[in-house]
């Protein structure tokens, strides 16, 4: 049997966050595990987000596609857009104060020559150059700081909550 899983703390919240943009590893995902935080989303539907889909107007976080990093017919890996799996993960989310502060600094730090898009979707909020800024490589775009290549950026998101939880 499984273990149930548990929601971080405030406190452990905090101490994550905290490492995060204190790390000179980590510290591009800030923005992103402000945003995942703050907000409750999976990581496929933070990194499907673009900016259409920002009401800095509103307040509101429009959610209704997600993305995934998986083989296509021909077996190679690649990212693919799909509605959320209910009807219920199509949803709009309130944007909390630090949420659209992280938003807003991840629009600031993107760059305009780097363009990212998947099946027709492009002004990505988190793949168009502020989460892998300064690392080098295809795809992603990301490589550790030890030089060793990030696949894809949910096994980054992955790794950077092992580094906190272990």
């Amino acid at each position: 049997m499984s273990k149930p899983r548990e929601a971080l703390t405030v406190e452990q919240q905090e101490k994550f966050i905290d490492f995060v943009y204190s790390s000179h590893i980590y510290n591009r995902l800030g923005n992103l595990f402000t945003v995942l935080l703050g907000t409750g989303l999976r990581i496929g539907e933070a990194l499907a987000l673009t900016w259409d889909d920002i009401g800095f107007d509103t307040g509101v976080i429009s959610i209704y596609k997600t993305m995934t990093y998986k083989p296509g017919e021909d077996g190679r890996y690649d990212y693919r857009i799909s509605p959320p799996k209910t009807d219920a993960g199509t949803r709009e989310v309130p944007m909390l104060d630090e949420v659209k502060a992280a938003l807003l600094r991840e629009k600031s730090n993107q760059k305009p020559k780097k363009k990212f898009a998947v099946e027709g979707y492009s002004g990505s909020v988190f793949l168009n150059g502020g989460l892998c800024e300064g690392y080098q490589g295809e795809k992603a775009g990301c490589h550790h700081g030890d030089g060793r290549e990030v696949q894809n950026l949910v096994t980054l998101h992955r790794e950077g909550f092992q580094l906190f939880l272990v």
